[in-house]
């Protein structure tokens, strides 16, 4: 089993092309772009200060931020 922590967005890994909580966080719903047909995650993100917000990621933005190693 494959899983990298992403430490810009607290509280997911990415694990054997999964997105999925570490248990701190809300788990990501899937939903798809009904234009395009991509994946996109909805999360909540566990932040040390501030508001929290949930936030959307397409699957091609969170492939390419971990094949450019900023994982």
């Amino acid at each position: 089993m494959t899983c990298q922590i992403l430490g810009w967005l607290p509280g997911y890994m990415y694990c054997n092309g999964t997105l999925k909580s570490t248990g701190a966080a809300l788990p990501p719903s899937q939903h798809m772009d009904p234009a395009t047909g991509e994946t996109i995650f909805y999360v909540r993100p566990i932040f040390d200060c501030g508001p929290t917000v949930g936030l959307f990621i397409k699957r091609s933005g969170l492939m390419r931020a971990i094949a450019e190693g900023r994982a």
